[in-house]
């Protein structure tokens, strides 16, 4: 029996062995992989460039002369650029201009009719003002003519014999009558007022008595 196991324990040891040794033949070959590996590195990085190419590279440079920076604004006369907050006031600022302009307008407008409303007021005022002058003077004249009438009538009266003029006085309007009694001179007016009849020549003393009576001062009102 012992005889029997003693092969396989030999054959596993040796298996056993050779497993190990694989396992220490890996580890070496992965340390010397890394050991090499930066001097592969260093030669696969391609060469440095020449010195001869730094001034083609300086005249690209940001900085060279006759160049700007591609972050640098223009400066030269090229449309503005706004943001949109920018282009909001803007476009207010636009509308608000718009709406004074059309005020504006408006305004010179209705200053326009008020300004040909008060000529034709002021022409209005001044034909008025001469009709007025014209009316005046009218009535002005109709007086002076009725007043000459009327003194023309006094005298004519005051030649008359008084029954003949109380005749004529018994037919005449009352107002009228009185009229051209108060022009004439008492000496003339009693011998007619006395040929007229009694009730008339009263009605008439009586009304020439109010108008010569002479007016009550006014009043002062009292504060």
């Amino acid at each position: 029996m012992r005889m029997r196991l003693l092969p396989v324990t030999i054959g596993a040891v040796s298996m056993v062995l050779s497993l190990r040794a694989f396992d220490i033949w890996a580890q070496a070959g992965t340390a010397f992989a890394q050991s090499e590996k930066p001097a592969s590195t260093v030669a696969a990085q391609p060469p440095e460039p020449a010195m001869d190419s730094a001034p083609a590279a300086q005249s690209k440079s940001p900085g060279a002369a006759g160049t700007a920076p591609a972050d640098q604004p223009d400066d030269g006369g090229g449309i503005p650029e706004y943001t949109k907050a920018e282009m909001q006031v803007l476009q207010a600022l636009s509308g608000r201009r718009e709406m004074l302009e059309r005020r504006g307008a408006d305004l010179d407008r209705r200053e326009a009719l008020l300004t040909a409303a008060e000529q034709r007021i002021e022409a209005k005022v001044q034909e008025l003002k001469q009709l007025q002058s014209a009316m005046e003077s009218l009535i002005r004249r109709y007086d002076e003519e009725e007043d000459a009438r009327k003194k023309s009538l006094v005298k004519i009266f005051e030649t008359m014999k008084p029954a003949e003029a109380a005749r004529i006085f018994e037919q005449m309007d009352l107002p009228i009558l009185i009229d051209i009694l108060d022009r004439m001179k008492e000496r003339n007016a009693a011998p007619v007022l006395a040929q007229m009849h009694p009730a008339r020549a009263k009605q008439v003393t009586a009304e020439l008595a109010r108008r010569r009576q002479p007016e009550p001062p006014a009043t002062a009102q009292g504060g």
